[in-house]
């Protein structure tokens, strides 16, 4: 069926997910418009859109004249928070569908006010500490450490630090308040434990819980934040999660009035307490649609461009099953110590083992890598899909074990290994 026929779309840049929204407004009768400030070739959505224009995702004056002009039905974009924020005033000014007001969108994104907003609502949040600039001694010194801070509005992982002592803290805390948009930073209790992530699908005012995942981190970089390795799902925490917070969290967003979109949320729990940081009205940059769709039959980020080009989700909501129906899967992170890239090795191989749903590369050969204890050190990401932990587990080690990016001294520039042995069917 081609429902979008006579429809135009105005994705700005290319994202996680970008060139899935094109491709599928496309097979849907949508003509498609991709607009950014890079060449086509450095601009992967470009590549299958229909049209292609240089013009910022932050210019929004050019971009709400040029949609003007276009007779634009819909806009939207990928996982960017940026460009999101493009597609709301954009919406905005033509009077276009957008899942989210801005109200809602600061609301979530910007970390303190999300924090209040929890406690408002009864959900738990980390202790934060107020200290000001961090100039005053006698503060830092009684804080208990360690403590972790943060710009309360970056995403990625930019700009935060675990810090062990004040010095590490004054340190942390300038880098945070230069990593922030807004130039604010905050300070919290850092806890100890295992940590998570939840999804939603909302249709016309009803929440599903669509994924609830077990995030591994790897700690090998001394001096650098934890970046996580591994997402598993479903988690062992999924009835812990829904006995103790999961009504709070959906009444949370209903409260502001969300009726339709996605929205994740991010926590950590020592197994008796559990406690919420961070929160995204956005699909998650791990972009779980890429397995969630395959199990449960229904896909976010088709949804997403459904209500952007027609006001509606249009989807099935009771498809959603965060138990994904007996499946076991697992988004792997291959991390990336840092450096310039001179062979990648293996990923072809990997790539075909029957587990694996879909992989992404995002950097080749020549290119360098940060070294910058952010999400940007990831650098091959591998969905996979299994029947069991057991055959989970071992098609992650064959992956590990086939994968090779190597430096200009042949050494293997890949941090090490998740280890697949914790996995067993009693929970991961």
């Amino acid at each position: 069926m081609r429902e979008f026929e006579n429809k135009k779309l105005l994705v700005l840049g290319t994202s996680v997910g970008s060139v899935e929204i094109v491709n599928y407004a496309k097979s849907k009768g949508a003509y498609v418009i991709v607009v950014d400030y890079l060449p086509a070739d450095k601009s992967a959505a470009k590549l299958v859109a229909d049209r292609a224009e240089m013009i910022s995702t932050t210019d929004v004056e050019a971009l709400v004249e040029f949609a003007k002009k276009e007779k634009i039905s819909g806009v939207f974009c990928g996982v960017s928070e940026v460009n999101l924020k493009s597609v709301r005033a954009i919406a905005t000014a033509l009077n276009l569908p957008c899942y989210f007001t801005e109200e809602q969108w600061e609301l979530c994104q910007n970390k303190r006010t999300f924090k209040e907003l929890c406690k408002k609502n009864g959900v738990p949040v980390a202790e934060e500490y107020g200290i000001g600039d961090c100039t005053d001694d006698e503060k830092l010194d009684g804080l208990k450490y360690p403590v972790i801070v943060k710009p309360v509005d970056q995403g990625a992982a930019v700009g935060i630090t675990i810090c062990k002592n004040k010095e590490e803290l004054k340190i942390g805390y300038a880098n945070a308040i230069e990593k922030s948009f807004s130039k604010r930073a905050l300070v919290e209790q850092y806890i100890v434990g295992e940590e998570f992530s939840a999804a939603y699908t909302i249709i016309d005012g009803e929440y599903r819980l669509s994924t609830i995942g077990t995030k591994y981190l790897d700690r090998s970089q001394e001096g650098l934040l934890p970046l996580p390795n591994a997402y598993v799902y479903p988690s062992k925490l999924h009835n812990f999660y829904k006995e103790t917070i999961n009504d709070n969290v959906i009444n949370m967003f209903k409260s502001i009035g969300i009726e339709n979109g996605t929205v994740f949320v991010q926590g950590v729990t020592d197994g008796k307490n559990i406690a919420l940081f961070e929160a995204g009205l956005r699909m998650g940059g791990t972009a779980l649609f890429r397995f969630v769709h395959r199990v449960n039959g229904i896909n976010i980020l088709h949804l997403l461009t459904n209500f952007a080009l027609t006001g509606k989700m249009e989807g099935d909501i009771d498809l959603e099953d965060a138990m994904l129906k007996g499946k076991k899967c697992c988004l792997l992170s291959l991390l990336n110590g840092g450096g310039k890239i001179n062979k990648i090795i293996g990923v072809e191989e990997a790539s075909k083992l029957p587990g694996v749903v879909e992989t992404i590369v995002r950097y080749n050969e020549g290119d360098t890598v940060p070294k910058s204890g952010t999400l940007h050190q990831s650098h091959i990401r591998f969905f996979v899909v299994e029947d069991s932990f057991e055959d989970l587990k071992k098609t992650i080690v064959e992956i590990q074990k086939t994968v090779k990016v190597l430096d200009d001294y042949s050494n293997n520039m890949l941090l090490k290994d998740f280890d697949a042995n914790i996995l067993s069917e009693e929970g991961n």
